[in-house]
């Protein structure tokens, strides 16, 4: 049961963040879209990273995911 249950909220956490992802870059979204620069002009360091908007945002789903989960689950139950 715990393992299913990790199961389901890791792959709606992955298959959201992905998502987002995705469509930050297809249509240029800067908010959804992951950037990484890094820049070493001897030895100034420059590094960048992108938006975690789509962490947070697949954060917040998996976590609905697993409530609606665990809901269906327990009126299975009984």
């Amino acid at each position: 049961m715990k393992r299913n249950r990790f199961v389901v909220a890791f792959s709606a956490f992955m298959l959201t963040t992905g998502i987002l992802y995705f469509i930050g870059h297809l249509f240029t979204v800067p908010l959804l879209m992951f950037r990484y620069e890094y820049i070493n002009y001897e030895d100034g360091y420059l590094i960048s990273t992108g938006s975690i908007m789509p962490l947070i945002l697949g954060l917040i789903i998996s976590y609905c995911v697993d409530k609606v989960y665990m809901h269906k689950y327990r009126q299975k139950l009984a």
